[in-house]
């Protein structure tokens, strides 16, 4: 499983670096649109959830942006378990231009958690394993400046895990193994980038 994740955390980061790329610079009319972004969203950071995403142009109205999410917390809102390694690769289009206005996106994602999760809030109880979602993004794009950008987005689609369940107080296990699958709005956020 470990061999698994770095896989996917390395074509995460690297796929959008390695994507193919013009020579030939692409202005919109205020920036550059052949520019890799560097992101970060930043209610995620202001929680102590580190977040951030790299997002690179393949064509004119098409970027691959590859993001991670990691939470460390052991302990939220009343003893609730919410540890998380999230890796997400996404392909976005954008109608008016690459990193320009409105986009939708359709991402995968895989996740290894130790979380409680929703319906299992305050009762003492969380879960160990592993996850993959699908889904759809809609995000708008407003840039600053020539390098400065705002990119704020949600997403949802479907998630299914599979994991074992604990006791909170004793590490005992009261579930041994066990799955489930939802349709969720799965992330937000409020992104900053900057183009390289």
């Amino acid at each position: 499983m470990k061999k698994l994740l770095t896989i996917l955390l390395l074509l995460t980061l690297t796929t959008p670096v390695l994507a193919k790329r013009t020579d030939t610079p692409h202005w919109d009319g205020h920036h550059r649109v052949d520019r890799t972004h560097l992101k970060f969203n930043a209610p995620f950071w202001l929680l102590g959830m580190p977040n951030a995403s790299v997002e690179v142009p393949v064509h004119r109205i098409v970027t691959l942006n590859g993001e991670v999410l990691y939470s460390p917390w052991k302990s939220v809102f009343g003893g609730n378990r919410f540890q998380m390694l999230q890796v997400s690769p996404e392909v976005r289009v954008y109608p008016w231009g690459a990193f320009r206005k409105l986009y939708v996106g359709f991402y995968t994602s895989y996740h290894r958690f130790k979380m409680t999760k929703w319906n299992y809030l305050n009762q003492g109880k969380y879960q160990d394993g592993n996850g993959l979602s699908a889904g759809f993004t809609v995000g708008f794009q407003v840039p600053f400046s020539e390098r400065w950008s705002m990119d704020v987005y949600v997403s949802g689609g479907w998630q299914h895990s599979w994991y074992r369940g604990y006791v909170t107080a004793t590490g005992e296990q009261y579930a041994p193994s066990n799955k489930s699958g939802e349709w969720l709005p799965y992330k937000a956020g409020i992104a900053f980038g900057y183009a390289l």
